[in-house]
C-alpha cells in the first residue's frame, strides 16, 4: 500500500510540474510566444543583440529639443491680446493734435507729440487711439502697427509719426512650472530667450540636475530631456517661442528588473548613462541557483522607423511605435562585450529567464514534501510492530 501511495505522489507530482511558481517564463517560452500570432497582430519584434543591431541603435536620434523645435529665432512674436502697447505720436509743425497749447514768447519746436496712456490689446485684437478710432493691432509685428496708426491719422494729424513698442506681453511670454523649478510667466524680450534663461528666471532647480528632466510644450507637440543633457549640449539650449510651456519634474532615470536576478524592482540609474552590463550588476547579477544565462531579455518601444532596421514589422494601425525585445545570450562569453555597448534606456524592462533545471529543483522540492508524510507513517508502523513483538 505504501508503494502504490509513493508511486501516485509521483504521478501527480510530475503532472503539477508545469503549474509550480515561477518569476516568468522560461527562454523558450519568452522566444515561442514572441513568434506566437497575437505577438504579431501587436506588432512585437524579438531581436537578437548582433554587432550589426548595435550599429543600427548608434544612429538613433535621441531626445532632443533642437530635432522637435529646431533652434529658433530670438525675436519676440507679433502683437497678441492682453499685450500693454506704449505708442508716442510726433507732428510736423504747429497746430498739431498731439501737443500742448503754445505759450507765447517762446520758440516753436520743428515738431510736437504726446506720449499716449498705455494701451491694452482687448479681446477683439483693438486698441483706441485718439483721433483715429479703434485700430486692430492684433497678429501685427510693432512697426506694422505704427504704419496703422500713421494711415489712420493721415488728414487729420500733420505728417504724423508714430512710435509703437510693447511694454508687457501675454500672448509673447513663456509660462514654466513643475515640482522641480519655481513658477512664473516670463516675457520674451527682443535679444531672446533660451530654455535655461526661463529656468533661471523663475528661480531655477529646486532639485539636483542630475534628477531633473525639461519637458517643452509647443502647438501641441512635447519632447522631454535630462537638465543636464541641456547644459551638456548648448544645441538643446534653444530660443523659445510665445506660448511655450515649460514643466520641470524630479525623474531619475530607471529601469525594472523581474525575474532569475539577485535583485528585483525598479533601480534608478545613478548616473547619467548606463549599458545593459551594467543594469545586470545593478540587479545584484543573475542568481547563481535559478538564472538561465541564455535568456536575458530587455523590452521596449522603438520608432517604427527604427524597428524596421531588423527586419519586417507588422504595424499596427496608428501606431508611432513598436514593442520589441532584445534577446542577449550571456552564456557566450563574447556577448559580454556587446552587453557593455547595449544603452539601457529610462523605463526600460529587465527580465531574466529561469533556467530548466530549476523546475526540476522545484519538482524534487514538492516531492519530498509530499513523501515526508509517508515516510512518518512508515516510520511509525514499524516502530509500533517493534513493541509489538
Amino acid at each position: 500500500m505504501t508503494r502504490n501511495y509513493l508511486a501516485s505522489l509521483f504521478v501527480l507530482a510530475l503532472s503539477g510540474c508545469a503549474g509550480l511558481p515561477s518569476a516568468g517564463p522560461r527562454a523558450s517560452q519568452v522566444m515561442d510566444q514572441a513568434a506566437s500570432g497575437e505577438a504579431r497582430r501587436m506588432g512585437i519584434v524579438l531581436v537578437n543583440l548582433t554587432p550589426e543591431v548595435l550599429s543600427s541603435l548608434s544612429r538613433r536620434r535621441p531626445a532632443s529639443f533642437r530635432n522637435v523645435f529646431g533652434e529658433g529665432a530670438p525675436a519676440p512674436g507679433p502683437i497678441g491680446v492682453g499685450d500693454v502697447l506704449s505708442i508716442s505720436i510726433w507732428e510736423a509743425g504747429t497746430g498739431s493734435l498731439f501737443s500742448a497749447p503754445v505759450v507765447a514768447g517762446q520758440a516753436l519746436p520743428p515738431s510736437r507729440g504726446a506720449v499716449l496712456p498705455n494701451q491694452t490689446v482687448q479681446p477683439d485684437g483693438m486698441i483706441s487711439i485718439p483721433f483715429a478710432g479703434r485700430i486692430a493691432v492684433a497678429g501685427l509685428e510693432p512697426a506694422d502697427a505704427e504704419r496703422a496708426i500713421a494711415a489712420r491719422l493721415a488728414g487729420k494729424a500733420t505728417d504724423p509719426q508714430v512710435l509703437a513698442s510693447v511694454v508687457s506681453s501675454v500672448a509673447n511670454s513663456v509660462t514654466i512650472g513643475g515640482g522641480a523649478s519655481g513658477a512664473a510667466r516670463v516675457p520674451l524680450s527682443v535679444r531672446g530667450e533660451r530654455v535655461l534663461d526661463v529656468v533661471a528666471a523663475a528661480g531655477g532647480l529646486h532639485i539636483p540636475a542630475d534628477d531633473a528632466v525639461v519637458y517643452l510644450t509647443r502647438g501641441g507637440r512635447t519632447a522631454a530631456i535630462a537638465y543636464d543633457a541641456i547644459l551638456d549640449d548648448p544645441a538643446q539650449n534653444i530660443f523659445l517661442k510665445g506660448g511655450d510651456l515649460i514643466t520641470v519634474t524630479a525623474r531619475p532615470p530607471s529601469f525594472l528588473a523581474f525575474g532569475a536576478v539577485q535583485r528585483n524592482g525598479q533601480i534608478p540609474f545613478d548616473a547619467r548613462t548606463i549599458n545593459l552590463a551594467e543594469a545586470v550588476a545593478k540587479a545584484a547579477g543573475l542568481s547563481d541557483s535559478r538564472a538561465d544565462p541564455a535568456g536575458i531579455f530587455l523590452f521596449r518601444y522603438e520608432s517604427a522607423d527604427l524597428a524596421k532596421d531588423f527586419g519586417e514589422v507588422n504595424m499596427p494601425e496608428g501606431a508611432g511605435e513598436v514593442p520589441v525585445i532584445y534577446h542577449l545570450d550571456l552564456s557566450d562569453a563574447t556577448q559580454y562585450f556587446l552587453a557593455r555597448q547595449f544603452a539601457v534606456q529610462d523605463k526600460d524592462v529587465l527580465y531574466v529567464a529561469g533556467a530548466p533545471l530549476n523546475d526540476w529543483q522545484k519538482m524534487f522540492g514538492v516531492i519530498g514534501s509530499l513523501l515526508a508524510p509517508a515516510a512518518n507513517a512508515v516510520g511509525v508502523g514499524a516502530a509500533a510492530e517493534t513493541l509489538s513483538k
